[in-house]
């Protein structure tokens, strides 16, 4: 890789072109020449009309949390410029967005059960750890690269928010409701209505995004609905018509039991995530699917 480019932090990281956008901020790929290896710089604005945006500081704080852990990416620091706060972490593989779209908005049944394990144990970690992430989407998961390209990454933090308390393990109480959190394609009912959220409404997400991986589509996309406010209504609206079973029509019996189990969850109560992850190690035993975890996009190299 060229070390040519701007510099930063007294001259240890390159930057190179742009390689992707977060909830709050633009990813540059970099290169850090004390360690000799290629990095991410995840920049966010510290100023937006006199209002302070501190979510970079807080998606650090939470990465910190969850360091050392497979699928969760290292983070170098984060430093200041002028400004500008720079998050500086492991540079990762394309997304899984990115990945649905170079296999024509479909994935096999396969890769979806396989990425069902691997999501699960991400969010099963991440809530041991007090925090849920308020925002599951396709891109906010991406595949490791070189050696770790095996590997399933949990990313972007920048809503993600604490649950409990981490020394009395006290669940937070129900507050007001307030505006929608995360994005509507895959956010939980819960979600819609503003309400707080917590480990059932990561998973519920989860559902319809293997729904979206499985079948290529929701019955909610697509509204030609200019207006976000009520775009987000009519979603709500088709996800509380559109049961599990209708929705999960053509696949195997796992998807249904399984978002029929996270949405039956209440505000404080523990999902069993082993029993979650065994729904789909039946199907895969039951499809003859082999455990070899070589996914769709492996599988043509």
């Amino acid at each position: 890789m060229s070390k040519e480019g701007p510099v930063l932090q007294n001259g240890r990281y390159v930057l190179r072109g742009q390689i992707g956008k977060g909830s709050f901020g633009v990813i540059y790929e970099g290169y850090d020449v004390v360690r000799g290896v290629r990095v991410a710089l995840k920049f966010e604005k510290t100023e937006c009309e006199g209002r302070r945006l501190p979510h970079l500081e807080h998606e650090y704080r939470v990465y910190c949390c969850l360091k050392n852990t497979p699928g969760i990416a290292e983070v170098n620091e984060l430093f200041r410029l002028p400004n500008y706060l720079v998050l500086v972490m492991e540079c990762l593989g394309p997304s899984l967005a990115d990945l649905f779209r170079a296999h024509r908005n479909i994935f096999s049944l396969k890769t979806v059960l396989f990425l069902a394990e691997k999501i699960l144990c991400r969010l099963e970690y991440l809530h041991l750890n007090h925090y849920v992430h308020q925002d599951i989407k396709p891109d906010n998961f991406t595949v490791g690269a070189g050696e770790k390209k095996g590997e399933v990454y949990l990313i972007d933090f920048g809503l993600a928010r604490r649950y409990r308390d981490p020394a009395s393990l006290q669940h937070i109480s129900s507050s007001r409701p307030k505006g929608l959190i995360g994005t509507a394609r895959y956010a939980s009912r819960r979600a819609h209505l503003g309400e707080t959220l917590s480990r059932g409404d990561d998973l519920e997400a989860v559902g319809y995004l293997l729904v979206y991986f499985a079948k290529g589509a929701l019955p909610w996309q697509g509204l030609r609905i200019k207006e976000k406010a009520e775009r987000d209504r009519r979603i709500w609206e088709l996800k509380e018509r559109t049961g599990p079973e209708e929705l999960c029509a053509d696949l195997p019996p796992c998807f249904c039991t399984y978002l029929l189990t996270v949405r039956r969850l209440g505000l404080d109560e523990r999902p069993d995530y082993k029993k979650l992850r065994g729904l789909f190690y039946e199907a895969m035993r039951v499809s003859n699917v082999p455990c070899d975890y070589v996914f769709d996009w492996d599988a043509e190299k």
